[in-house]
């Protein structure tokens, strides 16, 4: 998804994951996307553990960084996408007009509601369900 995001002219682009061999992947695909570039597109690529908080160190310095996207796709039936979701809820990296989306087993239970996070749509492929969430302001407002 990042890498579709950067071909669109994303203006900035963060990768995270745990997993070595994920990374060393993608920064391999990075490296093949970047053959013959000449635009800006910040790219990073961060190796962290996701069931913990996402310190602000990993962002440009002194920046306000929101994301108009954030997808998250973690290993399947290990809680890690409620973790991330709870996270990203007391956060302020999603823009107020911004969109996540959850990627997870189909028959995962994720919340409808946050104190920050709505869901506005859920689909299921197969053995994928995928939640779609913006803000609750972004909602309340735009409600007949």
């Amino acid at each position: 998804m990042g890498l579709e995001a950067f071909s669109r002219e994303a203006g900035f682009v963060v990768f995270i994951d745990n997993n070595r061999i994920a990374l060393d992947l993608i920064k391999r695909n990075i490296g093949l996307c970047l053959s013959g570039y000449t635009g800006s597109c910040g790219l990073q690529v961060i190796q962290h553990d996701l069931t913990k908080v996402m310190p602000r160190i990993f962002f440009p310095p002194n920046s306000q960084t929101v994301f108009d996207l954030i997808f998250v796709d973690p290993p399947y039936g290990k809680n890690i996408s409620l973790s991330v979701l709870i996270s990203l809820n007391k956060s302020t990296l999603l823009a107020e007009n911004g969109m996540l989306i959850v990627e997870e087993r189909f028959n995962m239970t994720l919340p409808n509601e946050l104190s920050h996070l709505c869901i506005f749509d859920k689909r299921v492929y197969g053995e994928c369900g995928f939640w779609f969430y913006k803000p609750s302001c972004y909602l309340e407002g735009s409600r007949d």
